[in-house]
């Protein structure tokens, strides 16, 4: 009887998610930085890296993201094996999205969802690993609506004490401790613009100057 060739086994498709909100630039989650650590990971574990699914957003709601959109299309036209995403903040700061998505993906499509810096031993099945990934999903969700909190808080205290709390309006400059003064040179214009709203007049063609 002649001996069957082995089959070659075939390399895991791996894709990146990597994703940076505006509130959380600067606090470790660069984009280059998530790249790294996904690259590494892929290379340590045989994975063939391909495709990568990136956004650039403010909010939590995954509907909201058109890179994670076009992550799950692809999954559903099985293009990939599994996702690999930096920390579990990234793939969602919602414990309700996130157990939903990953549902969907592990579940329904066989397809797995990596932390690359949150090993969770046997894997999304073991009851050891559930636990410490819905762990992490909760202090996910807990320092988004923190960051929120205190973020309004923040800018509310900012605004009562006459500081800026946005972009500059015109007429204005900046001045000393962040508030807003206005041009000398638009000075006029302004005043002008101010007594023609109070007194519902019309421009004339003089000079503010005049």
């Amino acid at each position: 009887m002649s001996e069957m060739s082995e089959q070659p086994e075939q390399t895991k498709r791996a894709v990146a998610y990597v994703r940076e909100s505006t509130e959380e630039q600067g606090r470790g989650y660069s984009p280059d930085g998530q790249r790294q650590a996904i690259a590494r990971y892929a290379t340590d574990h045989g994975l063939t890296l391909g495709e990568e699914y990136l956004d650039f957003e403010t909010g939590r709601a995954a509907d909201k993201r058109p890179g994670f959109q076009r992550l799950i299309e692809d999954a559903m036209e099985h293009r990939f094996d599994c996702v690999l995403v930096f920390h579990t903040s990234r793939f969602a700061r919602n414990t309700v999205e996130a157990k939903r998505y990953k549902k969907l993906l592990r579940s329904e499509l066989g397809i797995d969802v990596i932390s690359v810096t949150q090993p969770l031993g046997a894997g999304a099945d073991d009851p050891a690993a559930f636990l410490s990934e819905s762990v992490h999903e909760i202090f996910d969700e807990y320092y988004s609506v923190s960051l929120s909190f205190w973020t309004k808080m923040g800018l509310r205290e900012k605004a009562r004490q006459g500081k800026l709390t946005g972009s500059l309006p015109w007429g204005y400059v900046k001045g000393t401790d962040e508030i807003a003064v206005p041009d000398v040179e638009k000075a006029p214009y302004l005043r002008q613009l101010f007594e023609m709203y109070a007194t519902g007049s019309t421009p004339t063609a003089r000079s503010p100057r005049g």
